[in-house]
């Protein structure tokens, strides 16, 4: 397993490296409570580092482990891990023809389908930034987001095609669909694309939903994806067994979770249609021996019941804060974790240990820092507060964003020098939070 390779997962703590000294220093000279507060950034950050790898890296490692075996499944159709690699390594090709590489942005157009998954992972190999945007999404919402991307070409299908807005200054590529030619090509390597990738270029783009109604960007790279890998796999029990539900809308970063949790352990990702919920997500559940699903409370909630699923072990709930019935309900029989995260931190910036249920008077925890991620808990002079006390919440680590594309502005607010780490940068998520006594984090809202 990937997550047990020895050159994937350092098992040093992030916090043994050199510049640790600054972070101590700094906590001795500004903080009366020095043990304290020195627990709280040093034990409760100490989450280990994955060896960082590129996307098409950990999708290739992980489809080795079985070649044969599935790896999209869609309806009554399944896509093997070497047919999926035929038709990604085909496409990523046509895409370095066209000069594609590193540092462009690629336009991803396709609802959920093995289509979509063989588009973004081509993306990814040939060594540009999937930008997946929903066609069904409102129009306006399109048009703003390609029209701010400057995205080099856009791909997606013959029926998606003249819904679509023009790409401005690129065209739109018609992807084939259902069983093209299935014969193996060759894998992608830096000789084949048009530079070398490298793990500061962008992965994936993606323009979370704001308030505010602003278009921005967020350029994540790949520095931080074997975090979130070995994170799915350590605290989600990932493995070369686990059927992964796909339900998240493809312009979403949940959608990342998801793909990864599957295609980068060599598990399933199995589909769910469009518009799937309530019983007819809960019968897709059990028919389809679903063991690992990632819901919104939202979504949760519409499901009937909890058994019988006896095919799923790990649930995790994100997006929102969970509901204290909702563990008594989903905990029972299977691993119940709560996770939170933002766009730009590679989705994932924390996950629970499994949940027991909980009182209908107390908080749901959204648990401690991910694998390489660490969380500060800050006051307006950036000094951190005691456990318990409600302050700003921070995320730093490889997996925060290089910034938004087109919003210099917006990328100095939010990403701002990280004062406990020399060099590093954090990110303002600009939400509150506390911590507990055993590490973990209860989410108290927007700032």
């Amino acid at each position: 397993m990937l997550a047990d390779s020895p050159d994937v997962c350092d098992t040093v703590p992030q916090f043994t490296s050199p510049r640790a000294g600054v972070l101590y220093t700094h906590l001795a000279e500004t903080a009366g409570a020095a043990p304290e507060l020195m627990t709280l950034l040093r034990q409760w950050n100490d989450t280990s580092q994955a060896v960082a790898l590129t996307l098409p890296q950990l999708l290739i490692r992980a489809a080795a482990y079985n070649p044969e075996a599935a790896a999209v499944v869609s309806g009554a159709g399944t896509m093997t891990y070497r047919e999926l690699a035929a038709r990604v390594n085909r496409l990523a090709r046509k895409l370095i023809e066209r000069g594609i590489g590193p540092e462009d942005v690629v336009a991803v157009a396709l609802p959920r389908s093995p289509e979509w998954v063989v588009a973004v992972c081509a993306v990814a190999h040939a060594g540009a930034a999937f930008l997946s945007v929903d066609p069904d999404a409102p129009a306006g919402r399109l048009l703003c987001v390609l029209a701010d991307s400057d995205a080099a070409v856009g791909i997606t299908t013959e029926e998606w095609r003249p819904a679509l807005p023009k790409l401005p200054g690129a065209q739109w590529q018609l992807l084939e669909t259902g069983d093209a030619e299935t014969a193996d090509a060759p894998p992608i390597t830096d000789a084949d694309r048009v530079r070398p990738l490298r793990l500061q270029h962008p992965a994936y783009v993606v323009y979370p939903a704001v308030s505010s109604g602003k278009v921005l960007g967020a350029k994540v790279t790949h520095a931080g994806l074997a975090n979130l890998v070995v994170t799915q796999a350590q605290r989600c029990d990932s493995d070369l067994d686990a059927r992964v539900l796909a339900i998240a809308a493809p312009g979403s970063d949940a959608a990342v979770w998801e793909l990864l949790l599957a295609l980068g352990s060599g598990a399933t990702l199995v589909q769910a249609p469009v518009r799937c919920a309530g019983a007819d997500l809960y019968e897709l559940l059990a028919d389809s021996g679903i063991t690992h699903a990632a819901l919104t409370p939202h979504l949760l909630a519409t499901l009937p019941g909890a058994e019988p699923l006896p095919e799923l072990r790990l649930l995790a709930t994100s997006g929102a804060a969970c509901p204290p019935r909702m563990t008594g309900i989903w905990s029972a029989g299977r691993s119940f974790v709560s996770g939170y995260g933002w766009a730009e931190t590679t989705v994932c910036a924390t996950v629970s240990r499994p949940l027991d249920p909980v009182g209908p008077g107390d908080a749901v925890s959204i648990g401690g820092p991910a694998v390489g991620t660490r969380c500060y808990v800050l006051d307006e002079w950036l000094n951190p507060v005691p456990p318990g006390v409600i302050g700003d919440l921070y995320v730093a680590g490889p997996g925060i964003a290089r910034g938004y594309h087109r919003g210099s502005g917006a990328t100095a607010h939010r990403f701002i020098p990280d004062p406990f780490m020399h060099g590093d940068r954090m990110f303002r998520t600009g939400e509150l939070a506390s911590w507990r006594g055993d590490g973990e984090l209860d989410h108290h809202g927007r700032a």
